[in-house]
This record gives structure tokens, sequence and C-alpha cells, in this order.
């Protein structure tokens, strides 16, 4: 489980990284978007994302409908990475 940094805008912005373990066949990436609020954070929405088909080096640039509301998505850019490759350009 990983986390983002709080956001306080009307349309956040993250531009956050974050590394994971290899990557096997018919995996996916599960999103839980959070408002936070005074008396504890309001669950709003939920998204995934198949991550079957990523290539390395290659940006998969995707916006994914939230589920189970009545509106919102998330853009996401991801880029598959070989470990020795990112540690490499450091």
């Amino acid at each position: 489980i990983q986390k983002t940094r709080t956001a306080h805008a009307i349309s956040p912005y993250w531009n956050q990284r974050f590394e994971f373990d290899e990557i096997g066949g018919g995996e996916y990436l599960k999103i839980k978007c959070y408002s936070e609020d005074t008396f504890g954070d309001t669950n709003i929405g939920s998204a995934r994302v198949n991550l079957e088909g990523l290539v390395d080096g290659v940006i998969r640039d995707v916006w994914i409908p939230l589920e189970k509301v009545n509106s919102g998505e998330l853009r996401l850019q991801i880029e598959a990475l070989r470990v020795e490759d990112f540690e490499g350009s450091k």
C-alpha cells in the first residue's frame, strides 16, 4: 500500500512516483480516493487500472473513471521501468 500526499485543491495534481515489485500477468493497480475532512476521511471513489501490456520505458497516459460514484476520473501516466535502469539514471 502506498499513499500520496494530501492535495488541497479543487483539481488536485500530485505528480508523484511510486515503485512496485515486478508486475505479473493479470495484475492491476487499485486506487482509492478520499476527501480529507475534519471528522475523518470520506471515500469519494475508486478505480482499477489493468497493468497488463505495459512496455518498458513507454508511458501509458490514461483517464480512468471512478467507480461507484456519479462522476469523476483520474488521469494517470504509468511507466514501467526496470529497477536497474531507474537506479542507474540517478
